[in-house]
């Protein structure tokens, strides 16, 4: 069930890009895709909270990206719409940052996702995540003008990274 969860989290963002990309990367295909996306990923966060795991934070942000694209979308919300058209990279670890900052204050495993007897190396590699993240969020702005490859992959990679040797120092 573990594997199947592990692929099952990303499944939003392969219907928001199947929906575009069919759409021929459209106005309407861009509605179509957060609107299909949001919802996928509504249902599917829905599913997960009810299982007894501890939720990928990057798949949790990810999926904020998409359904408040999909909400801002349905409900014609210029300014999250003008936010997203002209930040696209931006938008999402800015959506990361609002999951980093919630997880690391309600959360018993923190930002980092772990599961640890000791809070407070919960609580200070969350914050040592959440300052990575704010980094990507200031590169993926300042380097929007590049393609998507460079202000968003090349910071998710990097985040992504940076996150391993601080769980593995938390376990």
């Amino acid at each position: 069930m573990k594997e199947f969860i592990n692929y099952f989290k990303f499944f939003p963002i392969t219907v928001f890009l199947l929906v575009a990309r069919y759409g021929s990367f459209t106005d309407l295909a861009w509605y179509n895709a957060f609107v299909a996306a949001a919802i996928t990923a509504l249902c599917i966060n829905s599913f997960l909270l009810t299982q007894d795991i501890i939720l990928d934070r990057f798949a949790l942000g990810l999926n904020l990206f998409l359904i408040i694209g999909g909400l801002a979308f349905s409900f014609d919300i210029r300014p999250i719409l003008y936010f997203y058209g002209n930040y696209k990279a931006a938008s999402f670890f800015a959506n990361m940052a609002v999951i980093g900052i919630i997880t690391t204050l309600f959360s018993p495993y923190g930002f980092i996702g772990v599961k640890s007897s000791d809070k407070k190396l919960i609580q200070t590699t969350s914050m040592q995540l959440l300052c990575f993240t704010f980094i990507a969020l200031a590169a993926s702005y300042f380097l929007n003008s590049y393609s998507l490859f460079v202000s968003g992959a090349l910071p998710f990679i990097t985040l992504r990274f940076a996150r391993e040797p601080l769980a593995q120092k938390v376990t």
